[in-house]
């Protein structure tokens, strides 16, 4: 997991803060995977990292270049990228 690199590599995009939580699930891998990094998995469902955090509309691009350029490793499980629009209210 690279999440040191995503976290640096955002930091000058990211508005206030940014949250790390370690999650469980599957992608395009199902549960094909029975070892995980030498360990056994359980139902299929293997160790992630969820990263949240916000960024100014105007350098949406700029974050998820730099979410990419930080994450990628080549392999199964990099990751997927969601972008949600935050409405606020005053």
């Amino acid at each position: 997991m690279r999440v040191d690199a995503v976290i640096e590599a955002v930091a000058g995009c990211a508005l206030g803060p940014v949250v790390v939580e370690a999650v469980r699930g599957y992608g395009r891998q199902k549960d094909h995977l029975e070892f995980y990094k030498g360990g056994a998995t359980e139902g299929g469902f293997l160790p992630k990292v969820r990263i949240e955090f916000r960024v100014d509309g105007a350098r949406l691009d700029e974050a998820v270049t730099a979410i990419r350029a930080g994450a990628a490793t080549g392999r199964i499980g990099d990751g997927k990228i969601f972008v949600h629009e935050v409405a606020t209210w005053a």
